[in-house]
């Protein structure tokens, strides 16, 4: 049974079973002690639990958290976290997110109010590293921080959905400056490398409204945590806990 810390609602979802074979709370108490993720699309949203705090929040930008929950372990309907406005609950059955090949290791059902979010979840380790087809990612040498300097890059894909040919999807990385643009605002804000880990500072964005169907939201909240990169060939793949974003390099 998991003593964790994070949920998010995913509208998704067949229950199933693939990749994750090893256990991913490493043990029946050692969930409890780290950090807690779950993602659900249609808009996105994601919530966190950890340090004792439930977090969540979605791509209309609606927000929510409490400081401190219950937990009440439940083997038939499953792990109930409450606090005083988020009650998510944690079921131990896989499921997909149904954007991407990648199988979680449990259900999870999110309500704030009158409105509920399902979608799947598990331990942030489990979203650093697993990548979007299901594979574990392979432990790669330390990123060479001038070795993006200068470099374009076409986005192809975030979150599993690719994005469209027709669109502007790009990543643009100059001397501590990354530009971004998800085929709506333009972005832009300093970073840098600690090992393989990507370091984006403060967002700098034009204020244009986007469609309802946007991909920046999704974009823009993997910029916002650090981002493990890894570089394969003219493919760079950036991934955190809020998602997996694919490009490849133009110029």
């Amino acid at each position: 049974m998991k003593k964790l810390a994070l949920l998010a609602p995913l509208a998704l979802a067949a229950c199933m079973s693939n990749g994750y074979d090893e256990d991913p709370y490493g043990g029946s108490d050692s969930g409890m002690a780290e950090p807690y993720r779950a993602i659900g699309n249609e808009p996105f949203w994601s919530l966190d639990i950890s340090d004792g705090q439930m977090r969540f929040r979605n791509a209309d930008g609606y927000a929510a958290s409490d400081s401190s929950f219950a937990y009440t372990p439940d083997p038939r309907l499953g792990d109930v976290y409450q606090g005083q406005r988020i009650r998510a609950t944690i079921i131990d059955r896989r499921c997909s997110d149904g954007m991407s090949d990648r199988t979680y290791p449990d259900t999870v059902t999110v309500e704030i109010g009158t409105q509920e979010w399902r979608g799947c979840g598990a331990p942030v380790r489990f979203f650093e590293t697993t990548d979007e087809r299901g594979n574990h990612n392979a432990t790669s040498p330390a990123m060479d921080s001038d070795a993006l300097t200068n470099t374009n890059w076409r986005i192809v894909s975030i979150n599993g959905t690719p994005t469209s040919p027709d669109g502007n999807y790009e990543l643009r990385f100059e001397a501590n400056r990354i530009y971004a643009h998800f085929d709506c605002n333009r972005m832009n804000a300093n970073y840098g490398f600690d090992g393989n880990t990507l370091n984006v500072g403060p967002v700098m964005s034009t204020k244009m409204a986007c469609p309802s169907d946007s991909m920046e939201p999704a974009g823009a909240a993997i910029l916002s945590d650090p981002i493990d990169v890894r570089v394969e060939g003219s493919q760079v793949v950036l991934a955190n806990a809020r998602g997996t974003m694919t490009a490849v390099k133009t110029y």
